[in-house]
């Protein structure tokens, strides 16, 4: 089945999304041309191109 979804227009803000299957979230929604916004604590081993990172711990709400 093919994904027909077109997200060109939107901005997705991920958790958590810079390893694991928050990075697999990310790099699908870069793929259907959404802009992603990454939080985690640590940046990404690796860039994604459309993508910005915004580090915070969603732990501590002074961080937030």
């Amino acid at each position: 089945m093919q994904d027909t979804s077109d997200l060109s227009n939107a901005i997705v803000l991920v958790t958590g999304g810079t390893r694991g299957i928050g990075l697999g979230i990310t790099k699908r929604f870069t793929e259907l041309g959404a802009r992603v916004i990454t939080v985690g604590r640590r940046p990404p081993d690796d860039a994604i191109k459309g993508t910005t990172f915004m580090a915070a711990d969603l732990r501590d709400p002074a961080s937030v």
